[in-house]
């Protein structure tokens, strides 16, 4: 794995800015960071992590660019998959 890709999937997981969850719901803060002016906004892995577990939440959340979603309470084999499918993903690109 790239040494400089790891620290970038870190940068995805943080806390949610509440003023774009009030104009946006669950997915403001995949939008908040495709929308970033940097190289890889528009592709580092971005999992929504939420209690919302509809079909319309997940498609929500894909529609507005965020690469997976996973309902809480999450399930570690489940998380750990997907990770690693878009890492391989994004070293096989």
């Amino acid at each position: 794995m790239d040494k400089e890709f790891l620290p970038r999937i870190f940068d995805a997981f943080s806390q949610e800015d509440s003023s774009n969850k009030n104009r946006y719901g669950s997915t403001g803060l995949g939008m908040a960071i495709r929308a970033l002016d940097r190289p890889d906004a528009k592709t580092i892995p971005i999992i929504a992590l939420t209690a919302n577990a509809f079909d319309e939440d997940v498609q929500r959340s894909l529609q507005v660019g965020m690469n997976a979603h996973l309902s809480k309470p999450v399930e570690p084999d489940h998380l750990f998959k997907t990770l690693g499918e878009l890492i391989w993903e994004a070293e096989n690109q």
